[in-house]
Parts: structure tokens; sequence; C-alpha cells
């Protein structure tokens, strides 16, 4: 993929939009100190097999 870059007729075309829309208000979010990251994995689930049957669980390790 490459970057295309906008035409003389669509800029031509969204300038008035863009006038009618004026200034965006822009600021931080506000996420109460939360992180709009991925969140970390907390349990580290272990895999457990039963030898008889063959059942799996899993499981914490606490």
């Amino acid at each position: 993929m490459r970057a295309i870059t906008p035409g003389e007729a669509f800029l031509t075309a969204i300038a008035p939009i863009l006038d009618a829309a004026g200034l965006l208000p822009h600021a931080r979010l506000d996420t109460d100190g939360e992180s709009t990251g991925p969140k970390k994995q907390k349990t580290r689930m272990l895999k457990c097999e039963c030898a008889e049957c063959g059942y799996t669980v899993r499981t914490a390790r606490k």
C-alpha cells in the first residue's frame, strides 16, 4: 500500500464544509486515570489434564 494525497477536486469540495465547521475544540480525554491501551494479563492460567480420562481444565496457580 502507499499513501495517496488528496486531489485538487477533493480539496475544493471539502473546503466549504471545513469552513462551516470552524475550529473544533480539542483537549485530553478524561479516562479517570485508566489507560486507553490494551489491558495487561492479570492471571496466568495453568492447564491440568486427568491422566485417566483426559479431562482438561485451566486453573490459577493459587
